[in-house]
């Protein structure tokens, strides 16, 4: 499972909270002490109810701001009985209402960030070749991306691949291993921060998972098929834009570091963390984001931070093509088969090394 921040906006009232017995004797010792009465105050079980669904729990909740406080630390739930039904209140207590300066029956403004944990999904990329002709100008080069909860085998993902692409494209698309010019790849990259269910599609009968087919030659018009929504883009963007990925194609950790400090130095405080894991020929960095990056600074950085040329130049042809495929830039397998020509292959998986959380600059 993998855990994303998000956030929610409330609009609501509270109300108070004063037990009888308790009240008696608070306002017993106030009287005496000649000290102002604390006030508890708490959501209408309609609003619990919707906050403790949406969030999960207090456990999941990172922060609970109201007239710019965060009173994250002074609520409780409190369970409640009616006749014989027991509901859950949502209690602010007294120093929160002191610390934010609440009073019952106002209106607030209430933003919640929390956690929400979501199943992992993973997007399989098999790269292919049709000969139109016996010349290598001839050649089309495609890549077929789908998307699926499923952890599959690379001789299913190849066979599925290639009943996606015949769906598409007809049976008359033929590939020979002998046909091979060079090694090829076949992919599994593990999505953590992206939901299956949020890359939106138009399921068929032939296929019931969001595809996407590229031209990456560009021999074709248009040079991409897809059932996938735009919306369905628009959130793979966003998980691409708060990503940046670097490939180090060399074993030399030194350039890891390099590559680590240039970027950090480029953008100071704009960093929440930064991972590391090795490869069957180098390294691969991760960087997360405190807000999302457009596409031409991304690839500005990753030029500075060492990345694989080779990448970027494929990456620049898929945005080319259609910013929707911004969707499908900057992957990092975190497992890998590589085809040889002579019809070999050898499986390669990413190692995690080391990673840091950055302390970033709040405005």
């Amino acid at each position: 499972m993998a855990r994303r921040l998000r956030s929610k906006v409330y609009r609501t009232m509270l109300l108070r909270y004063s037990p009888p017995v308790r009240t008696f004797f608070s306002k017993l010792f106030h009287a005496i002490t000649r000290t102002p009465t604390p006030v508890t105050l708490y959501f209408s079980p309609e609003d619990t109810d919707e906050i403790l669904r949406v969030t999960g729990g207090l456990e999941n909740i990172q922060s609970f701001v109201v007239n710019g406080v965060d009173i994250k630390n002074s609520l409780s739930v409190k369970w409640k009985r009616k006749w014989r039904k027991k509901y859950p209140l949502l209690m602010i207590n007294s120093a929160g209402v002191a610390l934010a300066d609440l009073h019952p029956f106002v209106e607030y403004n209430f933003s919640i960030e929390f956690y929400m944990e979501i199943p992992l999904s993973y997007m399989y990329v098999v790269y292919r070749q049709y000969h139109a002709g016996d010349r290598n100008k001839d050649t089309r080069e495609f890549q077929i991306c789908f998307f699926t909860d499923q952890f599959m085998k690379f001789d299913r993902v190849m066979k599925h691949a290639e009943e996606i692409f015949t769906a598409e494209k007809g049976e008359e698309y033929t590939e020979s291993v002998l046909s091979l010019t060079r090694e090829r790849y076949v992919g599994r990259e593990t999505l953590v921060d992206l939901a299956l269910s949020e890359i939106e599609f138009k399921p068929t009968p032939e296929i019931e998972e969001p595809y996407i087919i590229i031209d990456l030659a560009e021999h074709y018009n248009p040079y991409y098929w897809t059932n996938i929504t735009d919306q369905g883009f628009k959130n793979m963007i966003r998980y691409r834009q708060y990503r940046l990925t670097i490939d180090i194609d060399q074993k030399d950790q030194s350039l890891v570091t390099k590559s680590i400090n240039t970027i950090v130095n480029a953008i100071p405080g704009e960093i929440k963390r930064y991972d590391v894991w090795e490869s069957a020929r180098g390294y691969h960095i991760v960087f997360q984001l405190e807000e999302r990056m457009d596409f031409d600074t991304s690839i500005k950085l990753r030029e500075i931070g060492g990345d694989d040329q080779d990448r970027i130049i494929m990456d620049g042809i898929r945005y080319d093509i259609d910013w929707r495929l911004e969707g499908v830039t900057g992957v990092l397998f975190d497992t890998k088969e590589t085809i040889f020509p002579d019809g070999s292959s050898v499986e390669s998986k990413t190692e995690y090394l080391y990673g840091r959380a950055l302390k970033t600059t709040q405005t």
